[in-house]
């Protein structure tokens, strides 16, 4: 039986305790059926980190692009003058 202090999926998204919320399912031994909140979470939890990944891959790529143009510019403003 669980305890009072168990997260439920709305908790959990309200709280921004998702990956929370997956552990606790796991302990509990939840199974993987579609369309219950254990699936819900998973899903949600990997779909947010993919984003995540690929946020700061874009943050990344961005500022070498940045450092890039710097250079350029400070290379034409050197030569310029």
């Amino acid at each position: 039986m669980r305890s009072r202090s168990t997260l439920t999926l709305n908790q959990a998204l309200a709280i921004g305790r998702l990956e929370e919320f997956v552990r606790q399912e796991e302990a509990f031994g939840a199974e993987l059926v579609k369309g219950s909140d254990f699936e819900r979470a998973l899903a949600l939890l990997i779909t947010q980190r993919q984003k995540s990944r690929s946020l700061r891959i874009d943050l990344r790529d961005e500022a070498k692009r940045g450092v890039r143009k710097m250079r350029n510019l400070s290379s034409f403003i050197t030569v310029g003058h």
